[in-house]
Formats: C-alpha cells, sequence, structure tokens
C-alpha cells in the first residue's frame, strides 16, 4: 500500500484530535484510496508536477466542503504531509522539495479560505444590487431561492479550482529522468552522471533509478557551458505507443474496421506494415488475406481507421476470429520528434458473426392453405308421435 505511512499509529491519533474517530477514519480510507490510485497512474514520462496535480486536487476537493467548520491550518498541513508520503513512497528525496511543500500548503489555505466564503460573498454582492439588477439576474435563475443560484455557486467554485489548479502547477517541475539516459547525456559532454547531479544539485530517487531534472532550467558542465535540457524530450515527448481496437461484426456487414490509435501525434506520416492472421476463419474464403501491406497515420493524427474486407457465404457457422498484426520498423520514421516505439509489434483480435439472430436461417414451414368445411346445416325433420321434433343423426 502506497499510503502505509498514513496508518501509523500518530497520524491517526493526530487527525482524530481534529475530526473525531469516525470522521478522521473516513478521510483516512479515502486518503489512501486517493493515494492508492495516483501511484497506480505514476507516469515517469510525466514532471512530478503532472503526476501530482490530480492527487492535489483531489484531496484538497475532499476537505473543502469542511474548511468553514475545521482548522484551516490543519488541512493545509495534512495535505502537505500526505503529498509528502506520497513522494517517499515512490523514492523521491524531499531534501530539495521542502520550500515547494510549504508553498503548497500556502495555496491550498488561500483556495479552502476562498472556497469557504464563495457563498457568502455571492449574497453579499447580490444584496448591494438595486431592484432592477436584482429583476435581471432573476430572469436568468440567479435569485436565492432559485435553481440558477446553486449554478452560480457552483461556476465561481469551479472558477476558482482553475486559479489553484494554475497556482500549484510550478511547483514540482521536475523531470524524472533514468539514470541510464542521464549517465549517457554526461558520457557524451565529458563528465560523469555523479559530477552532474552534485554539481547542479539534483535529486535522485532513493532506489537510484531516476535524476529529477527542473523542466526550464540549464544543466552546468564542468567546463562552464550551460546545456539545455534537450535530452529531456527523449523520454517525455519522443516515445509513443500505440493500440488497435478489437472490432466484432455481422459477416452481411461485408467489412471489418479496425482503429489504429497513437498516444501523442507525430510532425511527419508514420508507416506501419499489417498482416492478417488465420484463426478460426480462414484468410480469402472468410475474410481478405493481407501481408506486410503498408499503412500510414498521417502527420498530426491521432488515430486511423483500417478496413479488410468480409465474405458471407449464407451458411450459419456462429462465430469466427482472426488476427491483425501491426509492425512498426525501426528507422522507417523520417521526423526528429521519434526516438522510440514502445510496443512495435502489437496484435488485435476481430470476431465475425455470420447473422444477426433475426436473419439466421430457419427451416421453412410447409405453405398448406387451410381447408374450408363449408357442409350444409343438418336437416331437422318433424314426427308425428308425440308432436316433438327431433333430430336424426
Amino acid at each position: 500500500m502506497l499510503a502505509y505511512d498514513l496508518g501509523s499509529s500518530a497520524f491517526i491519533e493526530y487527525i482524530e484530535k481534529v475530526y473525531g474517530r469516525q470522521r478522521a477514519l473516513k478521510y483516512l480510507n479515502k486518503m489512501v484510496q486517493i493515494m492508492n490510485k495516483a501511484g497506480e497512474d505514476w507516469d515517469n514520462c510525466k514532471t512530478v508536477d503532472e503526476n501530482l496535480s490530480k492527487l492535489i486536487g483531489d484531496l484538497t476537493q475532499m476537505l473543502a466542503t469542511d474548511v468553514a467548520l475545521r482548522g484551516k491550518s490543519f488541512i493545509s498541513n495534512a495535505i502537505s504531509d500526505t503529498v509528502q508520503t506520497f513522494l517517499d513512497s515512490q523514492g523521491i528525496s524531499i531534501g530539495n522539495l521542502s520550500q515547494n511543500l510549504y508553498d503548497l500548503t500556502q495555496e491550498v489555505e488561500s483556495y479552502l479560505n476562498e472556497r469557504s466564503q464563495i457563498e457568502y460573498k455571492l449574497k453579499q454582492d447580490y444584496d448591494k444590487l438595486n431592484d432592477e439588477a436584482k429583476a435581471e439576474l432573476a430572469k436568468n435563475g440567479i435569485k436565492p431561492d432559485l435553481p440558477g443560484w446553486n449554478t452560480k455557486i457552483n461556476e465561481m467554485q469551479e472558477a476558482l479550482r482553475q486559479k489553484f489548479d494554475n497556482n500549484i502547477k510550478g511547483l514540482f517541475p521536475y523531470s524524472q529522468i533514468p539514470i541510464d539516459r542521464f549517465a549517457n547525456f554526461a558520457n557524451k559532454n565529458g563528465t560523469t552522471a555523479n559530477n552532474l547531479i552534485k554539481n547542479n544539485n539534483l535529486v535522485v530517487s532513493r532506489d537510484g533509478n531516476y535524476v529529477l531534472v527542473p523542466e526550464d532550467g540549464n544543466l552546468k558542465l564542468p567546463n562552464g557551458d550551460a546545456v539545455p535540457f534537450d535530452f529531456v524530450c527523449d523520454i517525455k515527448n519522443k516515445i509513443i505507443s500505440f493500440s488497435i481496437s478489437n472490432p466484432t461484426v455481422y459477416e452481411t456487414d461485408g467489412k471489418i474496421e479496425f482503429t489504429i490509435t497513437l498516444n501523442k501525434a507525430l510532425n511527419e506520416d508514420l508507416k506501419l506494415k499489417l498482416s492478417t492472421i488465420d484463426g478460426s476463419a480462414t484468410g480469402d474464403k472468410d475474410f481478405e488475406r493481407i501481408k506486410d501491406k503498408e499503412f500510414i497515420i498521417k502527420a498530426g493524427n491521432l488515430s486511423q481507421k483500417f478496413t479488410i474486407k468480409v465474405a458471407s457465404d449464407g451458411i450459419y457457422e456462429s462465430r469466427e476470429e482472426f488476427m491483425l498484426k501491426a509492425v512498426y520498423e525501426e528507422g522507417s520514421y523520417k521526423g526528429d520528434d521519434l526516438k522510440e516505439v514502445i510496443n512495435p509489434i502489437i496484435m488485435a483480435k476481430a470476431t465475425i458473426l455470420d447473422f444477426p439472430q433475426e436473419d439466421c436461417p430457419k427451416t421453412p414451414k410447409p405453405n398448406i392453405k387451410p381447408i374450408s368445411l363449408d357442409l350444409p346445416p343438418t336437416p331437422v325433420y318433424p314426427t308425428t308421435s308425440s308432436g316433438r321434433n327431433y333430430i336424426l343423426i
């Protein structure tokens, strides 16, 4: 569990003192959930800032509703402590970031204070308006007893949230560079990784696998030169991955369409080679077989569609499947904005259903016309024996 430090008796006692046991446990459980989710989503190709933004936002929103009734300084410090615990769980030393964490508490406290005052300030401003202005607002539903009043409060809270997000964006602007890439960069510039780390006062993760590099700074080399962190782009902006959809169609559709998607658009066309692989469906019998067919994702596009013809044989065979393989050949891309494709070979599964249910062939019913039994009525004959009428059968 990433949030293991939050389970210490000292922290639980600390939070119980302010919130009481029941409320403290509720917040503690929520903090653990938020931190675990942030850990699962942590992306070493993003800055620490980008990774922390949702974590900080979720923690702040979780506690915001109680700001008017609870201690603001505790809330802001609690978020800072939680972020510190989370960074530590990721192996990131807090040493050089202590000022950033303090600045975070100030931003959080300011946000929570302003948020707690929104409804009061809106009512205060509304009361200062003349009747004509109030009537104009009422046309749009903005009046204390109308639904538009709460809508307006929500809009103001969202605007404040955006302001808060922008204010904290610059607090942790560090890229996490794998140590081997950092060492290669140092060697190309006639020095060692340790020298660069020491001379530039950089932070290294506890496991030694990453170096935290300021996003907007220059790297001082031993000869006195200041070099921009161009190599940051190698890890952040020049590594891509792609995926393919797994479509399902009826054979009566006549075709099956795949969507190939990149995680980042490129400046030049990206070429892939596509091939089909037989499964329970057979190439050139159930679908159009292809081999090493060139497929191009156009520059600037995040996705492109590819269609394969499907045959309809009119014989009900339940479902059939085949595979589509996409291959990126290293060096085939000519632009300078791509260094590596994480998954150069990827597979997708296509499923063909023979008929829609309502079109499935059924045993025909015999075309037999109903036989009419239009017989004359049974005659009734009178008798003289008893004066009664009898039907003779």
